[in-house]
């Protein structure tokens, strides 16, 4: 006991008659709860005497960058996402007017493909 065990990636307890809170991420433990391991609370993430807990203000900095990265983000994500919308919708239109083209001219559209055939077998040799 008091030692630091990878397997759960818990920190190691410096009190064996505390009970001992999941990590970060882990269920059970909000990302403000403000309680700390002792039991005290604090508004801010500190311990019950008010001295800031580092781990604390690192688990708030990687939100607030993450939060920064994620409002940035969003903007580019929406235009990817309407771009590939427009780009499948372009696609069916495509596929639908060379359906019916083959149906309204099925020999010209054969002779076509053929032609196109024997161009990319000699482009190949």
């Amino acid at each position: 006991m008091g030692q630091y065990d990878p397997k759960t990636d818990l920190p190691p307890l410096s009190n064996p008659t505390t009970t001992q809170r999941p990590a970060y991420g882990q269920a059970g433990l909000a990302p403000q709860s403000g309680v700390d391991i002792d039991g005290g609370t604090a508004s801010s993430g500190g311990t019950a005497t008010g001295t800031p807990d580092p781990m604390h203000r690192v688990v708030q900095g990687a939100h607030q960058t993450i939060d920064k990265l994620a409002q940035r983000a969003a903007p580019a994500v929406q235009r990817v996402q309407h771009g590939a919308e427009r780009a499948r919708e372009t696609g069916d239109e495509w596929i639908e007017n060379l359906r019916s083209t083959v149906r309204e001219k099925p020999i010209a559209s054969l002779t076509t493909a053929l032609m196109f055939g024997v161009v990319v077998a000699r482009l190949m040799r």
